[in-house]
């Protein structure tokens, strides 16, 4: 562990909410993964709930970023937007890579309330997109997440290219 007891407690917690979902993980074994006692842990987290909405928190503020680092925002070209929209988002998974798995097991019921305006789709697709726009991206893009793995393979830059195309062909026909 790294020494900062809150991160270590999040990094575990990735990694055992991205295997399985929220009810499926016990406090006691993020208290073993993180190799902290209750005490710590609660010194940081008042229950596992709270440390589950921090970790939604912490990657839509990195997704959020990724979307303002591309550009995405201020790109006048509807099609340019969407592009650097599109490739915005597996830069999580290559940065942080049990995220995906992490994002594809939210459950919106255990959300609180900031998590909830800003997750489903994330608040910075709503910011460049309409809303109902947002949402297609955010469901194509988790829909390829959950298909890798069923079938236990990566998704291939030609299929996430395919996908692309045709989520961009759907958003401009409305």
């Amino acid at each position: 562990m790294s020494g900062d007891r809150r991160g270590d407690i999040l990094e575990a917690a990735l990694g055992l909410f991205s295997a399985r979902s929220f009810h499926e993980v016990s406090i006691h074994e993020l208290f073993a993964a993180a190799e902290v006692s209750p005490s710590t842990f609660y010194r940081f987290f008042p229950n596992k709930q709270a440390l589950f909405n921090e970790l939604c928190r912490s990657l839509l503020r990195r997704v959020n970023g990724y979307l303002v680092e591309a550009g995405s925002i201020e790109e006048p070209d509807p099609r340019k937007r969407f592009t650097a929209i599109w490739w915005a988002l597996p830069r999580l998974g290559r940065e942080v890579p049990m995220s995906l798995g992490f994002l594809m097991r939210v459950d919106p019921k255990l959300l609180d309330e900031e998590n909830r305006r800003g997750f489903f789709p994330p608040a910075g697709l709503v910011e460049v997109l309409a809303p109902l726009q947002a949402a297609l991206v955010w469901g194509t893009f988790t829909a390829l997440l959950r298909l890798a793995e069923i079938h236990d393979q990566p998704i291939s830059m030609e299929d996430f290219k395919a996908s692309e195309r045709l989520c961009w062909a759907a958003l401009s026909a409305a």
